[in-house]
């Protein structure tokens, strides 16, 4: 089965594809997926997918993979669900998947998509280092409304250093009388969302440490 081909039938080629018989063993892999891994042109054929994984994760890996075989269901890229593999040199690897599941020779098969996050990562950590160096406060809220990003310029102003904020809810840094509204107006936000530039004489009020 040519990848190269169903790659480009899913307009994702020359993305890392490989195939996977029902054993979850590898029945084949595209150049870029072997690139990727490390491996040369089929030296992964007849090898258990969980060889490229972390050592940690195998076993608990086939239990997922039997389940997945008994109600497939298509993971499509975006998901922005990352796991990780290891490269046959011992690299870990932050991948994005996707799955496809399909029938080859009669049976149950999975095209496995690879997005190597990489030089995501290096570009998140290149635009965190800029907005880290800014001399006003920054908070990245996510969609949960939880803190995923705050640089150092918090500590001087509220008291908190930026590690003591991660994870935490971004009503933390509200005044309590007012966290219950504000939870409405983030949510509100989230579903219709506005550029609020400075000047506009929107005064709000943080909660210091």
């Amino acid at each position: 089965m040519n990848l190269d081909v169903i790659g480009m039938a899913f307009g994702v080629s020359p993305i890392a594809m490989m195939l996977v018989a029902p054993d979850g063993r590898i029945r084949t892999c595209n150049a870029e997926f072997d690139a990727l891994f490390g491996y040369g042109p089929g030296a992964l054929t007849g090898a258990p997918v969980e060889t490229l994984l972390p050592e940690h994760l195998r076993s608990g890996h086939v239990a997922l993979r039997q389940a997945f075989n008994v109600i497939p269901a298509k993971r499509r890229m975006g998901a922005e669900r990352e796991v990780k593999g290891v490269a046959r040199d011992g690299t870990v690897l932050p991948l994005e998947l996707a799955l496809e599941p399909v029938v080859v020779d009669g049976g149950p098969h999975v095209i496995v998509v690879a997005l190597d996050l990489r030089h995501r990562h290096a570009q998140r950590e290149r635009i965190s280092s800029v907005m880290d160096a800014a001399s006003c406060t920054m908070v990245v809220v996510d969609a949960g409304g939880r803190i995923d990003f705050v640089n150092r310029a918090v500590t001087p102003l509220l008291g908190y250093t930026p590690e003591e904020l991660l994870g935490r809810p971004v009503e933390d840094l509200v005044p309590e009388d007012l966290r219950v509204a504000h939870q409405v107006y983030r949510r509100s936000f989230a579903l219709l969302p506005d550029v609020r530039a400075k000047g506009r004489s929107r005064t709000v009020t943080a909660r210091h440490r």
